[in-house]
């Protein structure tokens, strides 16, 4: 499982390395084709998600953590 995360989010390598391949990126960097053969997005606000951001994607799992 190839897990894409927003760098900021505190200790996720840590929380979610046990779940699959974790690429840590800033969220403001975090484009389409870095989601290529993603199966999960785990962002902050600070990224911006649209239908582009998203399209012929195959992500299986998203989570804003709240703050």
């Amino acid at each position: 499982m190839k897990i894409v995360v927003d760098e900021n989010i505190a200790f996720a390598e840590e929380a979610f390395s046990r779940f699959g391949d974790v690429l840590l990126i800033s969220g403001r960097k975090i484009t389409n084709d870095i989601l290529k053969n993603a199966d999960a997005l785990i962002i902050r606000s600070i990224t911006f998600v649209d239908e582009n951001l998203l399209q012929n994607r195959n992500i299986k799992f998203s989570y804003f953590p709240p703050g």
